[in-house]
């Protein structure tokens, strides 16, 4: 295993490398770019692609080897609505760095705003040191 840092074309280079070299598959990276940067050598050459970051897309276009562990926008959505019925909160906070990542707790917001509990809304702006 080896851990490649760095920007698309500098990973682009690494992989060509590794592949060169005959190995089997690529696991990550978590970086948007470099991991469109990646998915793209490995569609060419038919490496499987193991990735672990979020993707809103992965459903609707067709990734070639790919196999992304990341749970799609929806049933994490899901998933954060059941949290708070199980635990029967009334009140919660939601801390989010951007519109897009507030979008995904749309269903949360929706639901919790017609029953008369509190939802507190954060907004951490750009990161990664909040």
């Amino acid at each position: 295993m080896e851990e490649i840092e760095g920007d698309p074309f500098e990973v682009s280079l690494k992989v060509c490398q590794l592949i060169d070299l005959g190995i089997a598959g690529i696991f990550g990276p978590q970086q948007k770019e470099v991991d469109e940067t990646v998915q793209s050598i490995c569609n060419t050459l038919e490496v499987p692609h193991i990735s672990v970051r979020q993707d809103s897309s992965q459903f609707f276009e067709p990734r070639g080897l790919r196999l992304n562990l990341f749970p799609h926008v929806s049933v994490l959505s899901r998933v954060y609505d059941q949290l708070v019925t199980e635990f029967k909160w009334k009140s919660f906070a939601i801390l989010y760095e951007n519109s897009d990542s507030l979008i995904r707790m749309q269903l949360l917001l929706k639901r919790w705003d017609t029953q008369g509990n509190s939802a507190f809304l954060y907004h951490l702006g750009d990161g990664p040191n909040y």
